[in-house]
C-alpha cells in the first residue's frame, strides 16, 4: 500500500506495531488474562516512553525507504525489513536480565527463571520471533 503523507504514515506504522505487539501478546498468553493485561500495559508504556526515539528512527528510515517523490510502499518496506533480518548475522545482546540472540531471520529472547516471572508467565523459557512474524505486520497496514 503506497503512502504519500509520511507524517500520517509514521502514525500508521506506530499503530500497526502497537496492534501487532498486542496480537503477539494474546497469542503467547492465550489462557492468562492477567499476564496479557500486564504485558500489554508494559508494551504500550514502553512505546509511549520511547515515542520520540521511534519517530527519529522512522524519519531516518524513510530517508532510505521513500522514493524520490517521498512515497513509501508499506509492503516493500516490510519485505525489505524482513530481508535485512534474514540476512543479519547472528549476534547476542543483553538488556538487563534479558538475553537475546538475533539474526538469520529469528530473534530468541531467553527469560530467566525467577519467582515473579514464573508467576506471570509460567515456564515459558523463551520467546521466538521470526521473519514470518514481521511479515504479519502487512495485515495491520492493509486493513
Amino acid at each position: 500500500m503506497k503512502k504519500e503523507d509520511l507524517n500520517q504514515f509514521k502514525g500508521e506504522v506506530k499503530d500497526a506495531i502497537r496492534s501487532w505487539g498486542e496480537s503477539k501478546i494474546d497469542s503467547i498468553f492465550p489462557k492468562k488474562a492477567q499476564a496479557r493485561t500486564f504485558f500489554k500495559n508494559g508494551f504500550n508504556n514502553l512505546l509511549s516512553r520511547e515515542d520520540s526515539r521511534v519517530n527519529k528512527w522512522l524519519d531516518t528510515a524513510f530517508l532510505f525507504i521513500a522514493n524520490e517523490d517521498g512515497t513509501v510502499d508499506s509492503d516493500v518496506m516490510i519485505d525489505t525489513l524482513a530481508g535485512l533480518f534474514q540476512e543479519m548475522d547472528v549476534k547476542e545482546y543483553k538488556h538487563g536480565m534479558i538475553k537475546m540472540v538475533v539474526g538469520k531471520g529469528e530473534a530468541v529472547i531467553s527469560l530467566q527463571q525467577n519467582f515473579m516471572l514464573d508467576m506471570l508467565v509460567g515456564d515459558l523459557g523463551s520467546l521466538k520471533f521470526t521473519v514470518a512474524d514481521i511479515q504479519e505486520l502487512k495485515e495491520f497496514f492493509n486493513d
